[in-house]
């Protein structure tokens, strides 16, 4: 499972599937299928069948029970926030929110930081595309702020990056550059390069 989910870290969905291809042949206790379901539906993500990957994971979580465990929660909250990433896809940003939102609440419970800056990353990508540039840069400062104090710097990254887009969709372009040049930077110091070209772009 953890190199699965290496895979999907470097976007490699061939090798993503052959370690899922393995895993389903296994009888998994039910805190680690959760990661498989969530890991299984950003597969699905990649092959382009996000309706499919919603259902699959919706349907999956209607039957699920809570389980006192802290490692049952933080799986818990992976398979909230990568449905929310599906329905975000999908441009169901009602849905992504909820889903997000939950995530973010399981996390805050068990003080679960390496998984809240990209989950607060999130929410405020969501919110500056309802035009709440409020709520976006609360939750984009609250990231910043994790990603600082347990320096994850795949999730400045993207912070980086999620602020540039904001400042771009509010017309301030030299702060938008000033910010992208960080994300730029930030990406390149790491071996995967992560969100690169979604920040040429920008």
């Amino acid at each position: 499972l953890k190199l699965a989910y290496a895979y999907v870290i470097q976007s490699k969905p061939d090798k993503l599937k052959e370690c899922l291809d393995i895993i389903q042949e296994v009888d998994l206790p039910e805190k680690m299928r959760i990661s498989f379901v969530a890991l299984r539906g950003i597969y699905m993500g990649f092959e382009n069948k996000t309706d499919e990957a919603i259902q699959m994971m919706e349907d999956y979580i209607s039957t699920l029970e809570d389980i006192n465990d802290p490692g049952f929660f933080i799986k818990l909250g992976f398979l909230h926030n990568s449905l929310g990433v599906m329905y975000h896809r999908q441009r169901d940003l009602e849905q992504a929110n909820k889903h997000f939102l939950t995530a973010a609440k399981i996390w805050e419970q068990i003080n679960y930081r390496r998984r809240l800056c990209s989950v607060y990353n999130n929410i405020g990508d969501v919110a500056i595309t309802r035009g709440d540039t409020q709520t976006a840069f609360s939750y984009f400062d609250k990231a910043f702020e994790i990603c600082m104090q347990i320096d994850c710097k795949r999730g400045l990254t993207l912070n980086y990056l999620n602020q540039g887009q904001a400042y771009i969709k509010l017309g301030h372009f030299d702060i938008a550059e000033y910010t992208l040049e960080k994300a730029m930077n930030e990406s390149m110091r790491l071996e995967n390069k992560p969100f690169l070209e979604s920040i040429v772009i920008n």
